[in-house]
C-alpha cells in the first residue's frame, strides 16, 4: 500500500476506536515506513474532552489573562499497520519531549 492508503487506514481505525470517546480534530501528524517490520507507524493526533477545560471553543488570541484558566491539550497515537494485509498491529501513546 501506499502512504495515502496507509493514512487513510489509520485515520479511519482511530475514529472508529476513539468514536465513543468524543474525539475532535483528528488529523495526521506523522507517516513513516518501517522497512524491517514491513509497517506503517502513523501518528493521528485528536483532542479529547478530558483535555480540554474552559468555556471558550479556541483559546483567546496571544493567550491573554482571560486565557489563563484555558487548556487544550493534544492527544497523539501511533497507529502500526501492515503493509500486506493492512490490518492494524498495535495502537499506543506517542509520547512528545517538551524543549526548552
Amino acid at each position: 500500500m501506499d502512504v495515502q492508503q496507509a493514512v487513510a487506514l489509520a485515520k479511519q481505525y482511530a475514529a472508529d476506536l476513539f468514536a465513543d470517546d468524543g474525539i475532535t480534530d483528528l488529523g495526521l501528524e506523522e507517516a513513516r515506513y518501517e522497512y524491517d517490520d514491513g509497517e506503517w507507524w502513523i501518528t493521528i493526533g485528536f483532542f479529547q474532552p478530558w483535555n480540554v477545560r474552559g468555556k471558550q471553543p479556541d483559546p483567546p488570541p496571544l493567550f491573554g489573562a482571560a486565557g489563563a484558566e484555558y487548556l487544550r491539550r493534544r492527544t497523539y497515537k501511533i497507529i502500526r499497520l501492515d503493509d500486506k494485509t493492512g490490518s492494524v498491529t498495535s495502537v499506543k501513546d506517542r509520547l512528545l519531549e517538551l524543549s526548552e
